[in-house]
This record gives structure tokens, C-alpha cells and sequence, in this order.
């Protein structure tokens, strides 16, 4: 049944798609707990650039508080918007060296009352991510916390460390340290195979799903497939708490965005929002971000 439904609005993905990515980068992560530190693997592998910026400057662009507008029911509406900033970058802690930086932040009234808390802060760190089809950067996290945090030289140097020993896991394969099934990884890999034909491709998806948390290594595994997908379109059972829909669709172009889409079904994780396709740069996050994930998931 599921397969119906994804057909049926792939046209509507295409057609939205700039509207979608939006609502992604700004609330994919609604539904996770609050950030752990955990030396904040989780924020760096969502990164695709880590900056210190001055904290003055930032407010120097002006942050403007939400509007509360009533309505003539008598209902209390806030007026949220993204707010766009210009910095100097003091320190590049992830990312390509630049002078200057511009990212947006969605300010509600919840971002407001915390940024305003870190007036005193001398400097802060921001954790961004670059989304191509809208050309700019945004907080690489939906809790602000996580996106943007008071800096410390010891804090500096955790995410400076981490982000070395990301680099590692994925030039030295080190995910790969485990004993692999090779009936399920054969498995895993007839069901990715089938997500070029259009015949067999959302049977396939549904496999993948249905095999749950132990298909979630061997799909990492053979994560780096930029093949195109038969059909730009999958549907996938919303099992957020509180969720609007029962189906959430998305409009994947490659293999290896709809198995993120799938890895972010079984796991609750994401590492990238490219769910409705994305640019080279965007999948290879994504892709990092996964194993390092895998690498964290067996060596607990």
C-alpha cells in the first residue's frame, strides 16, 4: 500500500522540494531528546562547518524578538521568522578556513530568550550546515543549544580533538572493525540492488524497513551508492509521538538518499537532510556522519 502512495506524490516532491528542504533543516530533529554531550559527536558529524564567532557581533546584527499577534478570536499567534547574520570567523573548527561567514537562525521565542542569555558571552561556537538548493547555512541543529553554545577553550578543544578522530574513523574505515554476517550483508545488499528497478523498488524499501535495527550496519556498510533510483519517491510510516500525518513522503534522486531516509526510519539519527536529494557535498556529510554513527554504535 505504501508503494501506491509514494508514486502517487512524487510529482508534488519535485514541485515543493526548496519548501521541503526548509522544513527539514529546521526541524528534522524535532522528535530526538535534547542534546548529551558525549564530547558532541552528534552535532559535529551534522556539521559541515564549526566557527568561534564574537558574540557582540552577533548581536550587532540585531535579533529581533518574536511578535505576538492576537487574532480577532482572541487566539495568540507568534510571528517566528529566519534572521540572516553576518561574522568574522575568529576560529575555523570544522570546515574550510574563511574571514567571514553569513548563516540564518529561525528565532522563535524559545531561540530569542536563549540567545539573549549569552549577551555576556564573550564568544561563541556555531555548528553549521550548508544546503545547496537554498544557497546559505543554517544551525546544523534544531535545539538552538546545540547549534550554538557559549565558548570555553576546554569545550574548543573537545570539538577540535573530535573532529580529528571523526576524520580517522572514516580515512582509516575503522566502522568496519566488526564481524560481519555475510548472509545479511548478501541480504541488505539484493535490497539496495533493487532500488533501481521500478518494479521492485518500494518492496525493497519496505525490506530494508522491516529488518530494522539489525539492517542498520550493513546498510551503512554499502551507504556510498550514488546510483539514481528507478523512481524519485519514498514513503515511510510516521512513528513520531504527536506526529500530523501517518506517512511522511519524501523525493529522493539517489540510492543513497533514500537509505538515509530509511537509516533515519530504524534509528531515530540523522546526518544530513538530503532525504529529497542534495548536493555531492551534502550526500558526503551524510555519509560520514553515518559511519561515524556505526563506529559509536559498536563501540559503545
Amino acid at each position: 500500500m505504501i508503494k501506491y502512495w509514494c508514486k502517487g506524490i512524487v510529482k508534488i516532491m519535485v514541485k515543493y522540494k526548496a519548501l521541503l528542504l526548509l522544513i527539514l533543516v529546521m526541524g528534522y530533529a524535532r522528535a530526538e531528546a535534547r542534546p548529551a554531550n558525549d564530547n558532541y559527536w552528534r552535532h559535529i558529524a551534522r556539521s559541515s562547518q564549526i566557527v568561534v564567532v564574537n558574540t557582540a557581533e552577533l548581536f550587532a546584527n540585531g535579533i529581533t524578538q518574536p511578535i505576538v499577534e492576537i487574532t480577532r478570536s482572541g487566539i495568540s499567534i507568534m510571528r517566528a521568522n529566519y534572521q540572516q547574520f553576518t561574522v568574522k570567523v575568529q576560529d575555523t573548527l570544522k570546515g574550510e578556513t574563511q574571514e567571514e561567514i553569513t548563516f540564518k537562525i529561525f528565532i522563535d521565542e524559545e531561540v530569542y530568550n536563549y540567545l539573549t542569555t549569552l549577551q555576556q558571552t564573550e564568544q561563541v561556537i556555531v555548528f553549521l550546515v550548508y544546503v545547496a538548493e537554498l544557497s546559505s547555512n543554517y544551525l546544523a541543529n534544531y535545539f538552538i543549544e546545540a547549534g550554538l553554545m557559549a565558548y570555553t577553550a576546554e569545550r574548543k578543544t573537545t570539538i577540535k580533538n573530535e573532529v580529528l578522530w571523526h576524520k580517522q574513523i572514516v580515512e582509516e574505515n575503522l566502522y568496519t572493525d566488526f564481524t560481519v554476517d555475510e548472509n545479511l550483508y548478501a541480504k541488505v545488499a539484493g535490497y539496495i540492488a533493487n532500488t533501481t528497478n521500478s518494479s521492485r523498488q518500494f518492496e525493497a524499501f519496505e525490506s530494508l524497513e522491516y529488518l530494522d535495527q539489525v539492517a542498520v550496519p550493513y546498510i551503512i556498510l554499502q551507504l556510498n551508492n550514488f546510483n539514481n533510483l528507478a523512481i524519485r519517491g519514498i514513503s515511510l510510516r510516521n512513528n513520531w509521538p504527536g506526529a500530523f500525518e501517518g506517512i511522511r513522503h519524501y523525493g529522493p534522486h539517489l540510492v543513497i538518499d533514500a537509505l538515509t531516509a530509511i537509516l533515519n526510519q530504524i534509528t531515530g539519527e540523522s546526518f544530513g537532510s538530503i532525504y529529497n536529494g542534495g548536493s555531492h557535498e551534502e550526500r558526503l556529510l551524510a555519509l560520514n556522519g553515518w559511519r561515524v554513527y556505526l563506529y559509536k554504535l559498536l563501540n559503545n
